[in-house]
């Protein structure tokens, strides 16, 4: 080989090394900023998608909504303008589609009494069921927090029945219970949801203040109106078991004893059950078991009003069934 051809061979291994070179320095790189490139796509593309779905109309969907307004039952909600609003009976309100289908929504207000003949029974918000169904979750509505049922199958009331819906309820201290019932499935659109949240109550004049009673011993609470305030508790025991009667002052200015509650051990409520029983069951813990037991005396009281016949009597027994045991709170 001369001299020359040494040179050449040289030269061409020397741009071969220096492609290598330029390949593994420049080449990986590119190619990164080329993935790189891609993933800020995808990751554009993703954060698009994600925005598409919004969990209210926006506002050119909502531009000719009107606000419903009872001024009877103190609230109001957003429909679409084209809806026809009736009223079945003054606590019953339908809002249709406007275009002769069946209904798709309604509002039901009803007091918080159970009547049986002439005899009427508070309920509680805690023992509300609408049209018997199960509750299945809480949600909210008109900023409070709210019971929610659902019927997949519809639900029937004698002859009559329902396509299936999804009922949201919720209690205020009238007391009334306001149900809002969506009909069709058990799922909610965009539209209905945003029903829902537009929900909301006008008046807040007749929200009660509450007292709050604490037991620090068995670590429980409930809440008392207002017109309690001046009540007693005495605490009286039992070998292993407590009673705490709740007092308050008579209009000659001595204690009644409107209700109490009794702490049991397991085994003592086990035997008392058994037998002649008047008391009836809170809630327990792994410890002990928590009743109450109400007088049959309920007038008298001071602060409260009188017995009226033919009109359902707000006693002292009232709040007891539907405020303060429903509040009970183990802390």
């Amino acid at each position: 080989m001369t001299t020359r051809q040494i040179h050449i061979t040289w030269g061409i291994i020397v741009v071969i090394l220096l492609g290598v070179i330029f390949f593994l320095a420049f080449g990986r790189r590119a190619g990164n900023n080329y993935q790189n490139y891609q993933a800020s796509q995808n990751a554009v593309v993703n954060t698009e998608a994600n925005t598409v779905t919004q969990t209210i109309p926006p506002a050119t969907q909502t531009a000719e909504w009107i606000t419903y307004k009872n001024t009877k039952y103190n609230f109001e909600m957003s429909v679409p303008a084209g809806n026809d609003i009736s009223n079945t009976t003054a606590s019953q309100i339908f809002f249709n589609s406007g275009n002769g289908q069946t209904q798709r929504i309604e509002i039901i207000v009803r007091e918080a009494i159970m009547q049986n003949g002439n005899t009427k029974t508070p309920i509680s918000f805690k023992n509300y069921a609408y049209m018997d169904m199960p509750r299945v979750g809480e949600g909210t509505m008109g900023g409070q927090v709210a019971a929610i049922f659902e019927a997949p199958k519809g639900s029937c009331d004698g002859p009559v029945c329902t396509e299936p819906y999804v009922a949201y309820a919720t209690d205020r201290p009238n007391p009334m219970f306001y149900s809002l019932v969506f009909y069709g499935d058990t799922k909610l659109s965009t539209e209905e949801q945003y029903m829902l949240d537009s929900f909301k109550f006008t008046s807040t004049e007749s929200l009660p203040k509450y007292l709050t009673y604490t037991n620090n011993r068995f670590g429980f609470s409930v809440n008392l109106p207002e017109r309690w305030t001046g009540y007693k508790v005495i605490e009286s025991k039992n070998g292993t078991d407590y009673s705490y009667t709740f007092e308050l002052k008579l209009k000659d200015n001595t204690y009644g004893k409107p209700f109490v509650i009794s702490v049991f051990t397991p085994e003592s409520w086990k035997k008392i059950k058994s037998g002649l029983n008047y008391y009836t069951y809170i809630n327990e813990n792994n410890k002990y078991v928590f009743v109450y037991g109400t007088t049959q005396d309920d007038d008298n009281y001071l602060g409260f009003p009188e017995i009226v016949p033919g009109v359902q009597f707000h006693g002292p027994i009232y709040d007891v069934q539907t405020v303060i045991i429903p509040s009970f709170k183990l802390n």
